[in-house]
């Protein structure tokens, strides 16, 4: 794990399990920013901030560029639960993706990224979002009738 002079404002929550990598470089946050790494690794690049009550999830890896900002609420997943043919839902077992985000990117409030998702540098993505493709060019998305479509 390596902190290098991140700026929690309060209640960093860390779970780190097995051979979890943790790399906050200078990250800074307001309340609640909670990390749970299970034998995964997250990388946070330089001058990245986290409004209240983010959550990242990792099991497998997580990167996150520069200069990147989220809105409060945020949500990160690389994982999904494993489901059989039945509709079984493993408690156990997951299927994994790692999931990037680029530089200078701005993830408004209340927006979920789900495993296997790459967002390219300089992309703005409205609130309320549910991102499960990646977004390959620069610009603003939004949701708009339960799609993310760019807007600029």
């Amino acid at each position: 794990m390596i902190f290098r002079f991140p700026k929690i404002e309060s209640g960093l929550n860390l779970y780190l399990e097995g051979s979890a990598r943790l790399d906050l470089n200078n990250v800074s946050s307001r309340r609640n920013l909670s990390i749970v790494i299970c034998n995964g690794e997250m990388s946070i690049g330089d001058n990245c901030f986290f409004n209240n009550d983010c959550s990242i999830n990792c099991l497998d890896k997580v990167t996150i560029g520069k200069d990147t900002i989220f809105g409060e609420s945020i949500k990160i997943y690389d994982h999904d639960h494993l489901v059989d043919d039945d509709y079984f839902v493993n408690k156990n077992k997951f299927i994994t993706a790692p999931v990037s985000i680029g530089e200078n990117c701005w993830i408004g409030s209340n927006v979920t990224i789900l495993k296997g998702v790459h967002i390219s540098d300089r992309v703005i993505i409205g609130a309320n979002a549910v991102v499960h493709k990646s977004i390959m060019e620069a610009g603003i998305y939004v949701n708009k009738n339960g799609q993310l479509t760019k807007v600029k």
